[in-house]
């Protein structure tokens, strides 16, 4: 084998890495608003490891450093819909610097993968299956070994325009006690940065629900002492969720985990999950209660008998309703998580779950929540909907983007938009929940302030908002199109005062900027008219100042291509020429990010280090939120695609700028784009122009606006007068 010896058989140096925005479990996916402590994660590395492979386990967060220098093979463990495209980003960055890639999607949906691999060339391998860890092991070996891939069970492999699918024939195992503790990787990752603590205890289901894709695996359980070893690093006082899909399916397992954990002392709370029907045993119960177990979550789906019986629920209503006895009768909170939009779902089947989940909130039941069907590749239910036309097509990895928040598709009975009325009814029943013994807000009321006492503050905070006098009125100076003479009249001033000096990008992120200076950086972004630019450069060239220039790369705003060799003379004069990025509320936004940079530096012939966002307008839906989640990602990835610098992340203490309503066609300036001249020594102040509010005037400014001009030279010797003082 290349590079083999006694410590690392597999002879490659791997990296596993993931989000540590989203989860990637078995059956449980998506961002988390919390850190959340990773399972699959160590228990994987901890197995390649205990085999020889010479490995780096990254659970990656913003402003975490991510390298992969002396990287052989990299390895993503990434989330369904929201974060499949973080993680995607950072598997064609892998490849770019050289790596051999690996997809392993959260969980094994049947043909996403695939699906994944077709849209996404730098992809090298994908693993399908249960025990995904004995797919990767022995793909590493034979990657190490120059040995043929090919007929690898639960692999899909990459071949000239193709792919090769032995993913149909997956290992498996009864047991997952090969996996062993992972307390290592843990202590390594920190549990003290985590909020909340997510520990595997099995995997797999012997139940056959019609739309559940876990049924397919066998069930399978780690060692008690393995997972009470990992639950030993938790703080104590925390919640922790113990992860099976039914824990009590194994009795003596359940048992011995729960005697364990009192013997150790460990003070914490959890929970976990449990078939209804399977609730029988009240000793255990109570042992589990014991232990610190506070809260059992079943899968009750509905409270309708005919639909149980469609999803093959061996469950119902009387075993429903005798394991919530015996759950409430060891103290214990039982948990019901909900489903609605099965193919049979009417208003008289979903008014009887309102009914009957209002009498179990009554008794002291919690409801996790109502979640739409997700008609899951390969399961039953979706060839039910496939077959009686709900769904017209199956669904593709791009729909479940869409999935938790709407619809996959309408009943028989009832349309999508009738679904939605009827969750957002039955969501409602929520505020019948019984307060947790830890609210909302309770690190405020322990800190002794009471939540009568906050309101006062906010309503005080409120009503000096609303008393304080308006600001004065600027006196509008122009309207767009403006005078490029305007711009060298203000430029001009703004070089008279003193102690200006003006800086670009490269100075500004290059900390190149003068403490005792006023700095100055001009910006332009040139969102359409490309060739309005050359008004505003011509003059900051005749005045032998340089600014940043951004540009957008996609077609439908301008073509680049007749502007390239300008601004390539323009970078090696001393402008710096960026990115302004459209990503930015794009479902896939940092896969069009990465696009973006690609398509830039082959119109161009050098990488964009800088960018800016694209202000949209109007705004698209969530705007903000977007722009956020954006920039979160950018913060942390930039670094690896070469990017130095954006105003969006760090930007100068204040921005003037051209476009007076709101970036719009129209636009005006007020007489404060000129007062610059007020700004303190060792502060940036930003100046942004759109050249397609500039236009070239045969008139001159200076003649033209005689009256305006002598109103603003009074408003410079007045500035001017105060700096003096």
């Amino acid at each position: 084998m290349k590079n083999q010896n006694k410590k690392n058989p597999t002879g490659m140096r791997v990296l596993l890495i993931k989000n540590g925005e989203y989860a990637t479990e078995e059956n449980r996916f998506g961002r988390r608003s919390w850190r959340e402590m990773p399972s699959f994660l160590p228990m994987i590395a901890t197995f390649l490891e205990k085999n020889g492979v010479e490995l780096e386990a990254k659970n990656a967060f913003r402003k975490d450093h991510i390298s992969f220098d002396n990287k052989d093979i990299v390895v993503g463990l990434i989330s369904i819909a929201d974060g499949l495209y973080e993680g995607l980003a950072l598997l064609k960055m892998a490849k770019q610097r050289g790596c051999i890639t690996v997809l392993m999607l959260f969980d094994a949906w049947s043909g996403m993968q695939r699906q994944v691999m077709e849209d996404y060339h730098f992809i090298d391998f994908a693993i399908e299956g249960i025990e995904r860890e004995l797919v990767l092991l022995e793909l590493l070996a034979r990657i190490s070994s120059g040995t043929e891939t090919a007929g690898i069970p639960g692999l899909l492999a990459r071949k000239g325009k193709g792919l090769r699918d032995s993913s149909a024939y997956t290992p498996v195992r009864t047991d997952m006690e090969h996996m062993g503790s992972s307390r290592k990787w843990l202590e390594k990752f920190g549990p003290q940065r985590y909020a909340r603590f997510y520990i595997v205890a099995s995997r797999g289901c012997p139940f056959n629900c019609s739309f559940c894709h876990v049924s397919k695996r066998p069930p399978s359980f780690r060692k008690p002492e393995d997972v009470l070893d990992e639950l030993l690093l938790v703080p104590d006082g925390a919640t922790v969720q113990i992860s099976s899909a039914n824990i009590v399916q194994r009795p003596n397992w359940a048992r011995t985990f729960s005697d364990a954990l009192i013997r150790s002392g460990k003070k914490i709370s959890w929970f976990t999950n449990v078939r209804s029907e399977m609730v029988k045993d009240p000793g255990l119960l109570k042992l589990m209660k014991r232990s610190g177990c506070k809260e059992l979550l079943m899968g009750v789906e509905s409270l309708a008998p005919e639909i149980l019986k469609a999803v093959n629920k061996k469950a119902g209503l009387e075993d429903i309703e005798k394991a919530v006895e015996l759950i409430l009768a060891a103290r214990i909170r039982p948990t019901f998580a909900m489903m609605i939009g099965h193919p049979l779902d009417s208003d008289k089947t979903l008014a009887l779950t309102y009914e009957k989940m209002s009498h179990y909130l009554k008794k002291g039941v919690h409801l996790n929540g109502f979640q739409y069907l997700r008609p899951l590749p390969g399961t039953e239910i979706e060839k039910e909907c496939l077959a009686a036309g709900l769904l017209q097509a199956p669904l593709t990895y791009k729909d479940f983007f869409k999935s938790l928040n709407e619809p996959s598709c309408p009943t028989r009975f009832l349309s999508k938009e009738r679904l939605i009325e009827w969750k957002t009814k039955l969501d409602s029943l929520s505020a019948l929940n019984k307060p947790c013994r830890e609210p909302v807000g309770s690190k405020i009321m322990r800190k002794g302030i009471s939540a009568a006492k906050m309101a006062r503050r906010m309503g005080r905070s409120l009503q000096r908002t609303l008393s304080s006098s308006p600001a004065k009125q600027l006196r509008t100076i122009s309207l767009s199109p403006y005078g490029t003479d305007f711009y060298r009249y203000a430029l001009e001033l703004w070089q008279a005062r003193p102690n200006a000096r003006f800086v670009t990008s490269e100075e500004f992120y290059g900390e190149k900027t003068s403490p005792a200076s006023s700095n100055i950086l001009l910006r332009h972004d040139l969102d359409y008219l490309p060739k309005s630019l050359s008004g505003l450069i011509d003059v900051e060239k005749e005045l032998n100042l340089r600014s940043d220039i951004y540009v957008i790369v996609d077609p439908a705003h301008y073509d680049l291509a007749p502007l390239a060799p300008s601004l390539r003379k323009l970078k090696d004069e001393g402008f710096v020429i960026g990115l302004h990025t459209l990503a930015p509320g794009c479902d896939d936004f940092c896969m069009k990010f990465m696009e973006e940079l690609e398509n830039f530096e082959k119109s161009l012939g050098f990488p964009a280090r800088y960018f800016t966002i694209h202000g949209k307008n109007p705004h698209p839906p969530k705007w903000d939120e977007e722009r956020t989640k954006f920039l979160d990602w950018a913060r942390s990835i930039g670094p690896l695609l070469g990017i130095e610098g954006s105003h969006n992340l760090k930007s100068p203490s204040k921005w003037i700028e051209d476009s007076g309503a709101e970036g719009s066609s129209f636009a005006s300036l007020d007489e404060g784009f000129l007062q610059i001249p007020g700004v303190k020594k060792g502060v940036t102040v930003g100046v942004l122009t759109h050249p397609d509010h500039w236009v070239k005037q045969e008139v001159p400014w200076t003649t033209s606006y005689p009256e305006t001009k002598r109103y603003l030279d009074r408003i410079f010797e007045k500035l001017y007068a105060k700096e003096k003082d």
